[in-house]
């Protein structure tokens, strides 16, 4: 197939006559798409975008691969109101599943125990059924018996617990200043785990608070 450049002169005139015969049977030679890479949806809530979305809900389990299907999924979730569609309960359902997949695909099981922790912790996953969550939380157990699994577990907790300690200490610089404490104390302990490493990078960060 030639190369035009519509650069070059010599090209403009075939380039224009393309975009004229183009913009006339485009509907006809609309090329197929996978799901994930089918043209945007009209952000409007019109019944055909409404019937499109629906749609491409549906066909979520006939994507084979589960990224892709992952991917479909959070851009669907993407899209403005969607969270007050009527087909939400059943697009999380699909995203979650997904997730799963790929977080169970993982062969370290240090990522696989993040990736699974992660996903319950969403807050998307409150609308998922506690049956799922449950498995899931059988799967966490099962992992952490794993002595790298439990270091990670141990130091997540203690991390978390200051995360959630700093952004309650808004500017309060006393509070900070605990905090760096703490970010400093739990980089200490788990210093070869990857929460150890936040941690430490976290201590640092606030290591000016006076």
């Amino acid at each position: 197939m030639a190369i035009i450049d519509d650069s070059h002169p010599r090209d403009r005139g075939r380039v224009e006559q393309q975009k004229t015969q183009t913009a006339g049977n485009h509907r006809q030679r609309q090329p197929q798409q996978p799901p994930s890479e089918a043209a945007a949806i009209p952000e409007h809530p019109g019944a055909e975008a409404q019937a499109e979305v629906k749609k491409r809900i549906a066909d979520l389990p006939k994507i084979q691969s589960a990224a892709a299907r992952l991917d479909e999924a959070e851009l669907l979730m993407g899209l403005p109101e969607m969270d007050k569609s009527p087909d939400m309960k059943q697009l999380v359902s699909a995203w979650f599943g997904a997730k799963a997949e790929v977080a169970r695909a993982k062969t370290d099981p240090v990522e696989k125990h993040e990736s699974l922790l992660e996903l319950i912790s969403d807050n998307r996953a409150k609308q998922v059924a506690s049956a799922e969550i449950q498995k899931i939380n059988t799967e966490l157990t099962e992992l952490r018996k794993q002595p790298a699994v439990k270091a990670e577990w141990d130091a997540w907790q203690m991390y978390d617990k200051i995360v959630k300690f700093e952004e309650s200490a808004g500017k309060n610089k006393a509070r900070l200043k605990e905090a760096q404490m703490g970010y400093d104390a739990c980089a200490k302990q788990f210093a070869n785990t990857r929460c150890g490493k936040k941690a430490a990078e976290a201590a640092a960060r606030l290591s000016g608070v006076k």
